[in-house]
């Protein structure tokens, strides 16, 4: 998070959060409010994991 001084407002804002249990972890993000994304990642078998991810803009 930035806060600019001369102008008395935020001037950039970023939020992540994330949970992890035994077979997954799952992660999700936003920054300024106009970027979106996540991800889960999830040990199928022994020797195999897989981890898709999505992210997406709002705005201009």
């Amino acid at each position: 998070m930035s806060f600019d001084t001369a102008k008395f407002k935020l001037s950039w804002n970023n939020f992540a959060l994330g949970y992890k249990a035994a077979d997954f972890q799952l992660l999700t993000y936003v920054n300024h409010g106009t970027e979106f994304g996540g991800s889960i990642h999830q040990k199928v078998k022994e020797k195999i994991e897989m981890s898709p991810n999505l992210a997406w803009m709002a705005g201009s």
